[in-house]
């Protein structure tokens, strides 16, 4: 195929309740010379069993397991694993529109070759619905000023990066786990990759970004705990 292939890696803990969604939605993009990595984080629900009916039909999907060991370390397995000089993540409860790739890697692909280029997105609920659609930011270039005032990027599924870029950083820190300060590793990853690398943006509602009572972000101490060890560093 002319389109370069692209890895996707979806780190999952315990997602059976919305993993089918996250795959239809990776599996239904309109750029299609992807891989699919999901990288089990030592689930205790029937994840792997769902991810793996989607295996028998559709061979791009691939299943990695683990113990669990946080959702940096799993991202990190993904990536190492991936066959693709660029790479995508999205989280397990979250959802792509069906060109995210497409414009994203278009994107990518331009004269100015961006390091990492990120999208805007909506915030969903539990059932899918549209919250509310957050500001989409268009700050590209060199942007490590910008997102030591805060992260314009939002989340873990809006960004596609270069394959070089995740090996200059070392990908994301699983320290942050370790300390039980889980929350900022998308931030951290961010920082340290624009210190090496031009940013670009697509600014369109291209990921929808799952809001429930038990997920990580939901924990504000434990998130204020994990922004105070990346302002430090």
């Amino acid at each position: 195929m002319t389109q370069p292939l692209i890895s996707v890696v979806i780190p999952n803990y315990n997602g059976a309740a919305t993993l089918d969604e996250t795959l239809i939605s990776v599996r239904g993009q309109s750029y299609a010379n992807l891989e699919i990595i999901l990288v089990d984080d030592g689930s205790r629900d029937d994840s792997v069993t769902r991810a793996q009916h989607h295996a028998d039909v559709d061979p791009r999907v691939r299943i990695i397991r683990q113990d669990n060991a946080g959702v940096a370390a799993a991202r990190n397995t993904g990536w190492r694993a991936a066959l693709g000089d660029i790479v995508a993540f999205v989280d397990s409860d979250d959802l792509w529109a069906v060109d995210k790739i497409e414009r994203q890697a278009e994107r990518m692909l331009r004269a100015d070759e961006p390091g990492l280029v990120y999208c805007g997105y909506a915030l969903i609920d539990r059932d899918s619905r549209i919250l509310e659609r957050e500001p989409c930011a268009d700050h590209e270039g060199w942007v490590l000023d910008r997102l030591v005032v805060g992260n314009f990027i939002g989340n873990g599924s809006a960004v596609m990066v270069r394959r070089w870029v995740l090996e200059k950083t070392r990908g994301f820190e699983s320290a942050l786990h370790h300390a039980r300060a889980q929350g900022c590793e998308d931030l951290l990853f961010y920082c340290r990759a624009a210190e090496h690398c031009r940013f670009g943006a697509v600014p369109d509602h291209l990921v929808g970004y799952r809001t429930l009572p038990d997920n990580m972000s939901s924990d504000g101490r434990r998130m204020l705990r994990s922004w105070r060890m990346v302002i430090d560093e």
